[in-house]
């Protein structure tokens, strides 16, 4: 999908900078514990004091110039 996007971005002159961070947190139930509370210990993501399992964030910044430079951008 992102290379439909990277490819119509570029036919209409645009830029498409992406970042990627990964952290795996591996969540092993001990014995007595369920899988639950072993995911609950093992995610390090808190977001406005909620516990989080996965967590996707999205910046969009739309330039559009109506007028073309010297260098023909």
């Amino acid at each position: 999908m992102l290379d439909v996007v990277a490819g119509l971005a570029q036919a209409a002159g645009a830029e498409v900078i992406e970042s990627l961070d990964r952290i795996d947190c591996p969540a092993t139930p001990r014995r007595g514990q369920t899988l639950r509370q072993a995911l609950d210990a093992a995610s390090p993501i808190r977001e406005e004091g909620r516990l989080l399992y996965g967590y996707t964030k999205w910046h969009v910044r739309w330039n559009f110039r109506w007028w073309r430079e010297a260098d023909g951008r």
